[in-house]
């Protein structure tokens, strides 16, 4: 019986281990859809676990409905938001300054930078921190931590089942994917996200996994959210050509309002060095103050972006929400609030589209402008201004809004937003702004992104044999019969690999050895290449190989197994030139 379970176990040992082997290869576009459609459904589960835990505070806290924080008193927001800020507070002071990077830079960092390898730590921070900072009303979006949820389990399931590193950026990918289609329900707009923000590129290999687990994830939220989208349909339409120069003056207009919003949350991202106690509390200072003057920014604010679609607010009152929620979120989260930039930039943008739109209405009364549609297109330009990701703005909008009529409109307000906040600003998206405040900085080089894809079991030489410094004659004719490339020799606890043919080349030249049986070759005297090796992991990437030969100074790599220090392969400096030149 034990017997049969050793069996069994070995089995399973060996199959997960050729499983995580066809990982390292390129090709490997079944294994990683098969991982993309449980990531979607894991990621699902994680998404749906953090909105049912804000939901239902919120339905105790609020009456009527989770975003009606407008019904409260002033005394009530100001001890709500109070509260949440301590609370927030303790979780930071917790998790250390290593454990307070949340979001979606965060996300970015670790996936060009550490090959999609995420940290606990701080997974736990953004799902407590998030959930309190919108359970307190802190004027935040769900759908950056959502984002970072989604793609820190994405790599932890991963780091789990002990996969190649040159997988975990796809999976990450799906998982971000996942997470938007949850959060949002917009299955597309969810693989546009992660494609153009998270991962930078468009690959066959990328798009099917990804597109498998936003689905999975869809089909999991929809059955457990069946209520309506976020937004209120609408079938605003273009009325006339005749708009097409208010459209790009608009755009103008949400560049600015854009750029300055960055350009106010980078000034407090500054303010890092200040104490933790100090960032908190002004947060909270300055969010009480706000809410008790405009409660729409308290919150998610869908109701609000709800309100403005169907045109129930007025010009100033769109325009002083538009402003403030700009403002809150962009000090807010640049003091330290682990909460989400998208779901405010979406709001302002609906906001200051409704002004527009129904200021354009009384100025061009002949046109008959429907306000509701500029509330679209503000969404989608201030989205795409401000996180630089035009084509996600477009597809989540267009999800949103069960719209088709927007696209051809929205396009033009994107790319005029997206151009001109780039232009008069500098910026290439909040993201990659508060990476190089931080002193961080992406790289996606061509080279580096190709040596990403591979792991380094598809590059390296399994043909060796592991033998003693000095080897009798007969000794040494039987290690050549499995006709190795290598010899991997280990003393004094380092290992050198010596060229198997160079041996085999002696033996050859002294047929007399074969009369000295007694006498031991020594395979450190002999003519032969010898170099000496480093370790590193089998789930390690080439360009993690590629970084290690450079800094370590050594010619090869002996790779090591990852449930033993056994050697699994030998990777070469030649083996890698290989993988440049195919």
């Amino acid at each position: 019986m034990f017997a049969q379970i050793k069996r069994i176990n070995r089995r399973l040992k060996q199959n997960a281990d050729t499983f995580r082997h066809s990982l390292s290869y390129i090709e490997a576009l079944p294994q990683l859809a098969l991982l993309g459609l449980i990531v979607g459904l894991f990621t699902a589960g994680v998404i749906a676990l953090f909105r049912f835990t804000v939901d239902i505070c919120l339905s105790i806290l609020l009456p009527e409905h989770n975003d009606n924080f407008e019904a409260l008193s002033s005394t009530e927001i100001s001890g709500l938001i109070a509260s949440g800020a301590a609370v927030i507070y303790l979780i930071l002071r917790l998790a250390g300054p290593s454990g307070r990077s949340v979001g979606v830079s965060h996300v970015l960092l670790h996936v060009h930078q550490f090959q999609g390898v995420m940290p606990a730590r701080n997974w736990f921070t953004q799902f407590f921190g998030a959930a309190v900072a919108m359970i307190s009303g802190q004027s935040v979006g769900r759908e950056g931590p959502t984002v970072h949820l989604g793609a820190g389990a994405a790599s932890l399931f991963g780091a789990w089942l002990k996969l190649p590193h040159n997988s975990l950026n796809t999976l990450v990918g799906c998982g971000v994917a996942a997470a938007i289609s949850a959060s949002f329900n917009t299955p597309m707009a969810g693989v546009i996200f992660a494609m153009e923000v998270i991962l930078m590129e468009y690959s066959v290999v990328g798009f099917a996994p990804v597109i498998l687990a936003s689905v999975t994830s869809a089909a999991v939220t929809r059955t457990l959210f069946p209520e309506a989208g976020l937004v209120v349909s609408s079938d605003a339409t273009l009325s006339s050509m005749l708009e097409l120069p208010l459209l790009f003056a608009f755009g103008l207009v949400i560049a600015i309002f854009a750029g300055l919003f960055i350009k106010l949350h980078l000034r407090v991202v500054a303010l890092q060095n200040l104490p933790l106690s100090l960032r908190i509390g002004l947060a909270a200072l300055i969010n009480i103050a706000a809410s008790i003057v405009v409660p729409q920014t308290m919150g998610l604010g869908y109701d609000t972006l709800n309100a403005a679609m169907t045109e129930q607010l007025a010009i100033g009152t769109l325009l002083l929400i538009c402003i403030v929620k700009l403002s809150t979120a962009g000090i807010g989260i640049g003091l330290g609030i682990p909460g989400g930039l998208i779901g405010p930039s979406l709001l302002s943008g609906a906001c200051l589209g409704g002004a527009v739109g129904a200021i354009a209405n009384i100025v061009f009364p002949g046109l008959g402008l429907q306000p509701s549609f500029y509330v679209m297109l503000g969404m989608a330009g201030m989205m795409g201004a401000a996180i630089n990701a035009p084509l996600a703005a477009l597809v989540a909008v267009l999800e949103l809004t069960y719209n088709s009529h927007v696209i051809f409109p929205s396009m033009l307000v994107i790319v005029v937003a997206c151009i001109c906040t780039r232009w008069l600003f500098g910026y290439e998206g909040i993201f990659h702004e508060q990476l190089k405040a931080k002193g961080q900085s992406i790289v996606v080089e061509p080279t580096r992104k190709s040596l990403q894809r591979l792991g380094v079991r598809s590059a390296m030489v399994s043909a060796f044999e592991c033998c003693p410094v000095e080897l009798d004659y007969e000794s040494a004719r039987e290690l050549l019969k499995s006709s190795p490339t290598w010899l991997v020799v280990e003393q004094d606890k380092s290992r050198t690999a010596i060229r198997a043919a160079n041996l085999a080349t002696w033996l050859e030249n002294n047929p007399e050895s074969a009369l000295k049986l007694e006498e031991k070759i020594d395979l450190f005297a002999i003519p032969a290449d010898r170099i000496k090796l480093s370790a590193i992991s089998e789930n390690a990437s080439l360009w993690e190989a590629s970084t290690a030969l450079k800094t370590q100074d050594v010619e090869a790599l002996w790779v090591m197994k990852s449930y033993s220090s056994a050697i699994a392969g030998i990777l070469t400096q030649e083996e890698l030139k290989n993988v440049y030149v195919n």
